[in-house]
C-alpha cells in the first residue's frame, strides 16, 4: 500500500513537472510555423521515397535515429537506414509516403508529432500492394540548420475495427 502510495506520488510529480515544463515555441504563431516546416520535411520525405533517392530521405533524419518500422526489427543510424533505403528502393518502387500529422507538440528544439501513414507501392515491374494505412509516432530534433529531422519514428498498423 506505502509502495503504490510512493510510486503513485512520484508519478503525479513527473506528470505535474511535464506538464508545467511544456510549451511551444517562444509565441502562439510559432507553431504553425513549426508544423508548416514538418509538413515540408515530411513532403521532402515522400518526394525521396517517389524518386528512389536514399540519400536525400536518409538525409531528413538524425544521424543517431532509431526507426522501429511495422514487422522489422529498429533500424538504427542514418547511415544504416540509408544502406537499408538504396537497397529497399533498387527493387521497388514508391508511389507514395504520405505522412499527415494530426498532434504535434513543440517543446523547444523538440517536436512530438502523431499521425496518419499512407504507403503505396511494390516491387518494380509489378502491380503495387494494396494501399497501407498505418499509423505513425514522431520524434523530430530541430538542427542548427533549422531543419526538423526525425529523430525516433514508430510506426503501427492499426487494428481491424471490432464489430
Amino acid at each position: 500500500m506505502i509502495r503504490s502510495r510512493i510510486v503513485l506520488a512520484g508519478l503525479a510529480a513527473v506528470v505535474s513537472l511535464g506538464i508545467d515544463g511544456c510549451y511551444h515555441s517562444a509565441k502562439p504563431n510559432d507553431l504553425a510555423s513549426v508544423r508548416a516546416a514538418i509538413v515540408r520535411a515530411n513532403a521532402s520525405f515522400d518526394s525521396a521515397y517517389r524518386r528512389g533517392d536514399a540519400a536525400a530521405a536518409a538525409a531528413l533524419l538524425t544521424e543517431d535515429v532509431v526507426l522501429s518500422l511495422d514487422g522489422l526489427p529498429d533500424v538504427r543510424g542514418r547511415a544504416a537506414m540509408r544502406d537499408l533505403l538504396a537497397n529497399f528502393l533498387v527493387a521497388n518502387v514508391a508511389k507514395a509516403l504520405t505522412l499527415v500529422p494530426i498532434e504535434l507538440e513543440v517543446y523547444g528544439d523538440v517536436a512530438y508529432e502523431r499521425g496518419n501513414m499512407t504507403w503505396i507501392g511494390g516491387p518494380k515491374g509489378q502491380a503495387t500492394y494494396p494501399v497501407q494505412n498505418l499509423r505513425y509516432s514522431v520524434v523530430r530534433h530541430r538542427g542548427a540548420d533549422g531543419e526538423w529531422r526525425i529523430h525516433r519514428l514508430i510506426e503501427t498498423s492499426p487494428m481491424p475495427a471490432s464489430r
